[in-house]
């Protein structure tokens, strides 16, 4: 069995990161994996780095397709594996030119699902649909005549630094200057107007108003918004000394900012097709607060493993953390929960089983 897979995102997204934690999973099990990736992307970055095997190109594929195809001819590749709807094409294009070749489909796109009269032609020659989440499937369902036993709901796998991680004990708690254990609320994504940071601070300033014990964390690159943008709106609220801003951290600092947390947030009005940060969340035994968008309402539990709510509204944001800081028993038994779940549903393990059964099913159809 040899697979390969096919993505063109250029930056660290949640449906790049759950491909690379994917390939290398298979690649650990002993499964031959390559990865087909843009010149100068993260995607190509984490091949490199994880000593997977790979094929790079730059500007638009079909300019390199005579390349791309002669490379996995060498490396006999029995299926391919794409991860976004310019590399399904592209992997259709490939099985055209030679049907040994066995094609499927992640689709884990944020967008909205539209009907596209070619695509029923490139579907009927793809093999298997995979969905992060169920509401894209049942979409997809919706909208296309695909055959519903080929299709199946497998959740992303995340980083394994954060599993081994887990289980530590947490540093000496940071006391305030009155004797006060503080605590911390985190944030943890790209500074983007979809991920709700501004929703969050605002939140942060009511519960900082009752529980002035708490300070508040925001982990992220600068995409759409600048740090400024936020500190700014942080001084106007009133609550600039009780946030701070750490940028971009690597896997290890992330890990460890995660694990010195006592409750994570997830304040996004949008997107979260691949909610990567709850599981990560989860895995670490946080209780969290999301919004009730993407696949966030399949992962956390309403009132079992943290709170739903409505993107934007902050008061209702707020009320949750409230509840939270509050109830130090209702935090640490969400956060109980939402391991034992994670262990049950969501471990890495678990994503590569499902994956194989797939594999393994559409390789031996093909024989």
């Amino acid at each position: 069995m040899k697979i390969l897979h096919l993505m063109d995102e250029p930056y660290d997204s949640g449906l790049t990161s759950s491909a690379l934690n994917l390939a290398q999973l298979l690649a650990l099990h002993g499964v031959k994996t390559g990865v087909l990736a843009r010149g100068g992307s993260y995607a190509l970055q984490q091949a490199k780095l994880r000593a997977l095997g790979y094929f790079e190109w730059s500007g638009a594929w079909p300019l390199a397709y005579r390349e791309i195809a002669d490379w996995i001819d060498g490396e006999g590749f029995d299926l391919l594996h794409a991860h976004t709807g310019s590399m399904h094409s592209l992997a259709w294009l490939l099985s055209r030119r030679r049907p040994s070749l066995a094609v499927m489909r992640t689709r884990a796109d944020a967008r909205r699902v539209k009907k596209l009269i070619f695509y029923d032609r490139l579907l009927k020659d793809t093999k298997y649909m995979i969905f992060p989440m169920k509401a894209i499937r049942e979409e997809f369902l919706v909208t296309y005549h695909y055959p519903i036993d080929r299709t199946k709901v497998i959740y992303p796998s995340i980083d394994g630094l954060l599993e081994t991680r887990r289980f530590d004990q947490g540093p000496a708690p940071v006391m305030d200057g009155q004797g006060w254990r503080v605590k911390t609320v985190t944030i943890v994504g790209r500074l983007d107007p979809v991920k709700g940071h501004r929703d969050f601070l605002q939140a942060m300033a009511m519960v900082l108003f009752r529980f002035p014990n708490v300070e508040a964390q925001i982990i992220g690159a600068e995409k759409n918004i600048k740090a400024k943008e936020l500190e700014l709106l942080a001084q106007k609220l009133g609550v600039a000394s009780k946030v701070k801003f750490f940028g971009f951290l690597d896997a290890a600092k992330l890990a460890e900012a995660m694990r010195r947390s006592d409750i994570g947030v997830i304040a996004s009005r949008g997107s979260e097709a691949v909610s990567r940060v709850s599981l990560e969340w989860m895995s670490l035994g946080k209780p969290v607060v999301g919004t009730k968008v993407g696949m966030i309402p399949e992962l956390i539990r309403n009132a079992e493993t943290g709170f739903l709510v409505p993107p934007g509204s902050y008061e209702e944001m707020a009320y949750a953390l409230g509840r939270l800081l509050k109830d130090e028993a209702l935090s640490r038994r969400f956060g109980e929960n939402g391991r034992k779940i994670y262990e049950k549903f969501f471990t890495p393990a678990a994503c590569l089983k499902e994956h194989l059964a797939v594999y393994e099913s559409l390789i031996d159809a093909r024989v």
